[in-house]
């Protein structure tokens, strides 16, 4: 009766919505049932109960939204999720139809379902999906606190497969996020979280403090059930620790709230002062607090408490006693250790499905890695490929161009060789003789002939002159030359038979390109030269012989006849005789 009396507000406030249209009354009425869902579940279930029947029509995302608002409800009602058939549907909608709240509100209550069906597995992979939705900075309430949820359910998942560390990690977010709502409920559980975290790692100091924390949050709250949970552990973890003064004392205190709590609850505090006391030989209040326990625990403290009435009966001398408690004591064992079997079988069944799929993820990550890898040192291959190809391109096209320059500068070297030599002179006096025939022996009247003829006789007369010239003005200039000081410094140095000295250099090239105006430039231009075969090149021209070139280079003579043809080869690009290169030197 009270829970219709409950539903009857809900249902005046949706029907005040019903003038608007169709279709905006049961968005309103969603809202409107949102709101409601945290503080009264059971109501809002009873309504969606009876909408149920009017959503078939109703558009897609209407339905989504009604499916998403039903698995809330259910949720916050306490009832284990059985199926996730409302769910599926649920999520795959909202992950195709992208939203900032209902796309990660949808998979943290995914992640609920999964959670209560023994999935930790997916679960905790709808939890991640939920946090990559919430952007790390929102300014959302109701975000804030979702991101703050799905990291609380995440640290009890690690903590119920013993990856303490990992669930330490997920509740001091969950805390770090109710500090920033400021959400006083949340830090009770947040505080407990992180302690319990603690005491599972062997960090006892971290433990209390925390749990100290969690007790005088849920004490200022007044929140009766959660503060004698905590005072509960509270009371374990003296116990653990061998403060058993500590310990009784505390839980003394418990029982005066005893009658606040649930019967598991109550069970435990009995069988808790009971053991306490047993520890402490109080054995006539121990056996008080121990059969209380028979008469309302469950079957781990009804277990203990068999065994501790077994105990004080054999203590006590009263050994038929001894014998039916102690019966008792393994019909309760029995029952214990097939709720341990199937909890360690599910737990080991969760804890291998996460291990398998970190090593899934591990491998895939792994592999992702490795293409990632051979993508680079392909893509570098290819570069460098690249590279190698542009390079050798480069140094052909290089190479025929340096080939076609080389044949060039043989030719006009050759014809400037041929012009200035003897061979040129007497080519041109026999065409001069050819000519002057050809003129004694035509007629008087062809004067345009003889002119003709007169004008070649008078060029390669002029040719033949120039020719000279050229070779008396090189004779001069070697002349010119052997009167120099450098000169001279170097003929001191070849009888002497020592090799010059590198600072005299500097004066040599001085001297030669005073005589022979920008020969040293005619050297650089050809970029072929190193120091040795310049200094080769310098003593050619100052008309020094190849042994006495070996002398003063410090060079074998043998040595000096290689770099000769060498350079020969290196500027025209065709094997020719050490002189020949000599011969180049001075037509320079």
């Amino acid at each position: 009766m009270k829970h219709i009396l409950a539903v009857i507000p809900l249902f005046l406030l949706l029907t005040l919505l019903a003038g608007c249209g169709q279709r905006t009354r049961v968005e309103a009425q969603l809202d409107t049932l949102d709101l409601l869902v945290a503080e009264h579940p059971d109501s809002v279930m009873a309504v969606l109960e009876a909408l149920k029947d009017t959503m078939d029509g109703q558009p897609e995302h209407l339905r989504m939204r009604f499916g998403l608002l039903y698995v809330k409800a259910f949720d916050k009602t306490f009832v284990h999720h059985q199926t996730d058939s409302i769910i599926l549907p649920v999520v795959q909608y909202y992950e195709q139809h992208r939203d900032l709240n209902l796309t990660p509100e949808a998979y943290y209550y995914t992640g609920r379902v999964y959670t209560e069906m023994g999935d930790a597995l997916q679960a905790m992979d709808y939890f991640n999906k939920a946090l990559t939705c919430i952007p790390d900075r929102t300014n959302s309430r109701k975000l804030r606190k979702l991101h703050c949820l799905c990291n609380a359910q995440m640290g009890q998942l690690f903590f119920f497969q013993s990856l303490y560390s990992q669930s330490l990690k997920c509740h001091k977010q969950s805390l770090r996020d109710d500090l920033l709502l400021k959400d006083s409920v949340g830090l009770v559980f947040d505080y407990r979280d992180i302690g319990q975290s603690f005491y599972f790692l062997n960090e006892k100091d971290s433990a209390s403090i925390y749990y100290d924390k969690a007790e005088q949050t849920a004490l200022a709250l007044g929140d009766t059930t959660s503060l004698i949970n905590i005072l509960l552990m509270k009371v374990n973890f003296f116990k653990f620790e061998g403060e058993y003064e500590k310990a009784l004392s505390l839980n003394s205190e418990l029982l005066k709230w005893v009658g606040k709590t649930d019967s598991v609850n109550q069970g435990v505090i009995y069988y808790l002062q009971g053991e306490l006391y047993h520890r402490h030989y109080r054995l006539d209040s121990a056996a008080v607090y121990y059969q209380k326990v028979l008469e309302q625990g469950n079957a781990w403290a009804k277990e203990n408490a068999s065994k501790g009435l077994g105990e004080i009966a054999i203590m006590q001398g009263r050994m038929m006693d001894a014998v039916g408690n102690f019966n008792s004591f393994i019909y309760y064992a029995d029952s214990v250790n097939r709720l341990q079997q199937q909890e360690a079988m599910m737990k080991a069944h969760e804890l291998y499905n996460y291990q398998l799929r970190e090593r899934e993820n591990n491998r895939l990550s792994m592999e992702n890695e490795k293409k990632e890898k051979w993508m680079i040192v392909l893509s570098s291959l290819l570069l460098l490929l690249s590279a190698i190809i542009c390079a050798l391109f480069r140094h052909h096209r290089a190479r025929q161009l340096n080939a076609q320059l080389q044949i060039t500068r043989l030719k006009n070297w050759q014809a400037e060789q041929y012009k200035s030599s003897q061979k040129f002179i007497e080519d041109n006096n026999r065409k001069i003789r050819e000519l002057q025939e050809q003129l004694s022996g035509s007629e008087a009247q062809k004067e345009q002939i003889r002119q003709q003829l007169q004008a070649q006789i008078a060029k390669l007369q002029g040719q033949n002159q120039l020719a000279s010239l050229t070779v008396a003005e090189q004779d001069g200039k070697s002349m010119q030359m052997a009167q120099t000081a450098a000169y001279k410094m170097i003929l001191s140095y070849l009888k002497e038979e020592r090799i010059i000295p590198d600072h005299v250099w500097t004066e040599v090239v001085q001297a030669i390109d005073k005589v022979y105006e920008g020969f040293s430039e005619k050297l650089d231009e050809l970029h072929l030269l190193n120091e040795i075969d310049r200094r080769v090149c310098f003593l050619i021209k100052m008309n020094f012989t190849p042994s006495e070139i070996s002398t003063l280079i410090g060079r074998g003579k043998s040595s000096v006849s290689m770099i000769r043809k060498r350079l020969f080869y290196k500027v025209f690009g065709k094997n020719g005789e050490a002189g020949s290169w000599d011969s180049y030197i001075f037509s320079l």
